[in-house]
């Protein structure tokens, strides 16, 4: 049985967990636009654009609110391990995997669809970049999106695994 810290080592592994998450998305999101020929940070100009952004700031501010909404979710998770899987282990894995799920469908979804996509044209015609029309056709879009957030589960996941039991398990033995 694993030795559990308290409610503030939940946190901090679920913000590391949470920004490392959103790192590692964020290097998908480059590689989506390299090969589509898109101007880097233009996924990034789109979110805060759609979000009211002026043009100078919206890649800042995108890559920001990503960054943000990334560690939110992370803590989010961290207080949910800490209150109802306290003496998790390796399964914590699968539960980052299910929060990446659930942050897709929830957060994802709903902002892609009610939000980024209406205003897709108008946008794809400011930045000039036509080749955003083009990306969100078909399923390839959403599988790859899916895969990137299962990814950020999994690395939520197995940061609260390592700072959580792995690390005080660790420190319990040295003393």
């Amino acid at each position: 049985m694993y030795e559990t810290t308290n409610v503030m080592g939940y946190i901090k592994s679920g913000i590391l967990g949470g920004i490392f998450g959103a790192w590692a998305i964020f290097g998908f999101i480059l590689l989506v636009e390299s090969s589509l020929g898109l101007e880097s940070g233009t996924l990034y100009k789109v979110i805060a654009l759609s979000l009211g952004s002026d043009i100078n700031s919206a890649i800042y501010l995108g890559f920001i609110a990503h960054m943000t909404v990334g560690s939110i979710i992370g803590i989010m998770f961290g207080l949910v391990i800490s209150r109802f899987f306290p003496m998790m282990d390796k399964r914590i894995l699968g539960l980052g995997i299910i929060a990446g799920i659930i942050t897709f469908l929830v957060l994802f979804l709903p902002v892609t669809y009610l939000l980024i996509i209406p205003s897709l044209e108008e946008l794809s015609n400011m930045l000039d970049q036509p080749m955003l029309l083009k990306m969100v056709e078909g399923y390839t879009f959403i599988a790859g999106a899916l895969s990137m957030h299962i990814i950020y589960g999994f690395i939520l996941g197995l940061m609260q695994y390592l700072g959580v039991v792995i690390v005080p398990k660790e420190a319990q033995s040295l003393s």
